[in-house]
């Protein structure tokens, strides 16, 4: 927390309220992996079946704001993806906040 407090200038309750928006977030992306095994989907045509897989995606630029740099990263909302899941896919995020 005292790295959200110097970095972002915020105070500690900022810090406190940031971090529990944060705790919730990657106890929820824990569960993501379980999604990679991919899934089937119903298909149109008679007697076909669609499928999803989750591959990596290589290394993932992500620059985030710098007014909720934690939350707002580890939520990588334009992705869709938390940043925990990227590495759960084996993906390589480098971030900047």
């Amino acid at each position: 927390m005292s790295w959200i407090i110097h970095e972002s200038g915020g105070t500690r309750s900022k810090a406190n309220l940031e971090w529990t928006a944060v705790h919730g977030v990657l106890l929820e992306a824990t569960t993501l992996s379980y999604l990679v095994e991919g899934r089937l989907l119903p298909a149109d045509i008679p007697g076909k079946e669609s499928r999803i897989y989750r591959k990596p995606v290589g290394v993932v630029g992500v620059v985030s704001p710098w007014n909720w740099p934690f939350q707002l990263t580890a939520r990588l909302q334009h992705l869709h993806w938390p940043l925990v899941t990227l590495l759960l896919w084996s993906s390589q995020p480098m971030t900047h906040p």
